[in-house]
């Protein structure tokens, strides 16, 4: 995931090279826990969001190896 700790988003790369935006409203788990380059899983949402596509579901599964 790419963060922006200061307005508490990101973004975060899906398997077909697209980025999903997503907040802290929809990550399972401490944003503060939440550390730049760690590996997420994601539900993409239907709508979009003003950057684009969103995720509506965000769970952290571990650090980028």
């Amino acid at each position: 995931a790419r963060l922006n700790a200061s307005i508490r988003n990101g973004f975060m790369e899906m398997p077909d090279g697209e980025s999903l935006f997503f907040s802290e409203a929809v990550l399972e788990g401490d944003f503060d826990k939440l550390a730049e380059g760690d590996e997420v899983m994601a539900t993409p949402a239907e709508a979009e969001s003003p950057y684009g596509p969103q995720a509506s579901l965000v769970k952290p599964i571990g650090p980028l190896a």
